[in-house]
């Protein structure tokens, strides 16, 4: 299939690409978190509730078994947290041509790379013929193509596996496929989240998600008892 010539423009400019990151955060932050970038603030609030879906435990993909397809990887701007990133993949960020950003959080300021793949012409930078080469530590926004945090009113987040997601206008190839074990879950799922709890450390948050591995790792769904952690 011709993955390019089915890429459209999203219009995530930079400063949207900021937001979709800041989605992330604010998913799973413990308290209210001050965010700023140039002139722009953004007040984040904690979820009041916070519920797994069963989807997450049904739903097996890669997407890695495409490595032709990349509608994924194009249309908005990709950010690097400096302190979360190995020396290995920061080595290799400080050799390229890279623009660097900062972003102040709780009145601390984080050096971000950020790489331009707005134009849907363009291909990412970390493509290869065998499909991402830093797929386990690309950046947050990457870590979760069909795994979302939807947010609901009330400050309510239900975290679920779904092809509603950024590219669900395109033709993605992922067909859902069950697990055949706990351990096969584990090993597709968990990684994603100690990243993401790496990176909210390296943000120096207080966070929730140690919590939702913790959960995931038990295979309960419903709602996390959030009070009792804090």
């Amino acid at each position: 299939m011709d993955y390019k010539s089915l890429r459209k423009k999203t219009g995530h400019s930079l400063l949207r690409s900021i937001k979709q990151e800041l989605s992330y955060i604010n998913a799973v932050i413990a308290h209210p978190t001050t965010v700023i970038y140039k002139h722009k603030e953004f007040h984040l609030v904690p979820p009041k509730t916070f519920q797994i879906s069963p989807s997450m435990y049904e739903r097996n993909y890669t997407c890695l078994d495409h490595p032709g397809c990349d509608l994924c990887c194009v249309g908005f701007h990709s950010l690097f947290l400096s302190k979360s990133l190995s020396k290995q993949n920061l080595d290799q960020l400080k050799s390229m041509w890279v623009n660097m950003i900062s972003i102040q959080v709780q009145g601390r300021s984080n050096l971000y790379y950020t790489f331009n793949h707005q134009n849907p012409s363009s291909d990412c930078s970390f493509r290869t013929s065998k499909g991402c080469s830093i797929y386990k530590e690309c950046p947050i926004t990457c870590l979760f193509p069909l795994i979302r945090f939807r947010k609901y009113k009330d400050e309510k987040i239900i975290l679920m596996k779904t092809q509603w997601t950024r590219r669900w206008a395109m033709p993605c190839p992922v067909e859902f496929k069950p697990y055949y074990s706990h351990d096969q879950f584990l090993q597709d799922t968990l990684w994603k989240f100690q990243n993401l709890e790496r990176y909210m450390d390296a943000l120096e948050l207080p966070h929730i998600v140690r919590h939702i591995i913790n959960v995931l790792s038990m295979r309960i769904t419903g709602e996390l008892d959030l009070d009792s952690l804090f």
